[in-house]
């Protein structure tokens, strides 16, 4: 066991902190886009992100859109294990939860309103923040 933390922590350390740093920027400059723009109009996102919209939308609010956004991921990221490697599954792995965690913050702990953007902006300006990320 303690071979295979020491395998991680080493892992880790490759990565380096600006990498960090840019996976969570993405992750919540994606998590903005699609809660803020995409959600509440109901338009989707492609892949597993607009999946996770659908589902979140579909079943009952205990069910959100951080809870699909983790569950759907779990196949990817054991692909990404197999296929890419360590490196790839933990930034991968990071970069979803930063997107579930600030998804659950903007949608359940701040009290952001989306009703004051335009409807006309809104799909304008969903494409800025989830394609930067």
């Amino acid at each position: 066991m303690m071979k295979y933390i020491q395998q991680f922590l080493k892992l880790l350390h490759s990565i380096g902190w600006r990498q960090f740093g840019m996976l969570t920027i993405s992750g919540m400059v994606n998590a903005f886009g699609v809660t803020v723009f995409l959600a509440p109009v109901q338009l989707y996102d492609s892949g597993v992100s607009g999946t996770s919209m659908l589902l979140s939308q579909l079943t009952p609010e205990s069910f959100s859109l951080s809870f699909f956004l983790l569950i759907l991921n779990i196949p990817l990221f054991l692909y990404g294990l197999k296929k890419q490697g360590g490196i790839f599954t933990v930034c991968a792995i990071y970069c979803v939860m930063i997107y579930s965690v600030s998804a659950w913050l903007i949608t359940d702990i701040l009290p952001i309103d989306v009703n004051i953007a335009s409807p006309l902006a809104e799909p304008i300006c969903c494409c800025v923040p989830c394609s930067a990320a």
